[in-house]
């Protein structure tokens, strides 16, 4: 997989520049080019009054001009766009065709605030990027290099799997599989079939265990660690993370029959994650 083209979405009533820096360093690590895109939200229109949407676009530029004038990646261009945060971000992905827009999770106002609760339903169906969110909080990925991807059983997420692991062999990371089996989900499926919940569930185990290792086999390079585990996986993935301390954990956007392991069952648990999380489309 190859991200050329990265778009940063940032909030500039932050602080910006740590983040800025980390899309920087990333852009560079990938040979991309990087476009910076700041909205100015329809509230903080109507609230600066004494400030033209002009001035406050002049001085957005100017801050970026300034904030990225020694980063060691290309810049495309910058833009600064006023109005609706989630449709200006939409219309930028359509006009500027980015692989991969970056955002800061942890900007839990401004830019994110009408975000929350429409990143996977709209952005990503509409416009059918990446999206990789960022923790502002967190030092840029030094060697070495460990990601996680989560994973369902069908066959797209076999898809995701081999993005995943293209990935991480673009950056020199190991990459972890995690497949997550929940003992709630499958008592349900037992008890619609009338059979035994923990017999139910052992197969569900045994299942992904050959099915992950058939993936496995299927690589065209040689297989990442993996791992089958039981819980809820939300709580599953916590763990492990804060376990291993992974730089990265990947997931699908899609709605498949593991709802559970796409992002839009977890973003707001994941958002408080400390670590970035990149959502495949």
């Amino acid at each position: 997989m190859k991200y050329q083209q990265l778009l940063l979405a940032l909030d500039l009533q932050h602080d910006a520049t740590h983040l800025i820096q980390r899309a920087a360093k990333l852009a560079q690590r990938l040979d991309a080019e990087l476009t910076l895109l700041s909205v100015i939200p329809s509230v903080v229109e109507r609230e600066s009054a004494a400030t033209s949407v002009w001035q406050l676009k002049q001085q957005g530029i100017d801050y970026l001009t300034h904030i990225t004038s020694a980063l060691p990646c290309h810049i495309r261009r910058y833009q600064i766009e006023a109005g609706d945060v989630v449709l200006q971000l939409q219309c930028a992905v359509r006009e500027l065709h980015p692989d991969l827009v970056l955002l800061g999770h942890r900007h839990m106002t401004g830019l994110l605030s009408g975000l929350h609760n429409t990143l996977v339903a709209q952005l990503l169906p509409t416009a059918g990027v990446d999206i990789l969110l960022l923790d502002e909080d967190a030092p840029f990925w030094s060697s070495p290099l460990h990601f996680t991807v989560a994973l369902g059983l069908e066959e797209g997420d076999f898809a995701l799997l081999l993005r995943a692991n293209a990935l991480a062999r673009k950056l020199d990371a190991q990459l972890t599989v995690v497949h997550v089996v929940e003992p709630l989900a499958e008592a349900h499926l037992a008890i619609e079939l009338e059979q035994s919940s923990m017999s139910w569930l052992t197969a569900a185990l045994d299942q992904a265990e050959h099915k992950l290792a058939d993936w496995m086999a299927r690589l065209p390079t040689s297989p990442p660690r993996w791992r089958v585990q039981q819980g809820e996986a939300a709580v599953v993935l916590q763990q492990h993370l804060e376990q291993t301390r992974d730089a990265l954990l990947i997931m699908g956007a899609g709605q498949t029959g593991h709802h559970h392991l796409t992002t839009g069952a977890h973003l707001a648990q994941l958002l408080k994650l400390r670590g970035d999380l990149l959502i495949i489309q």
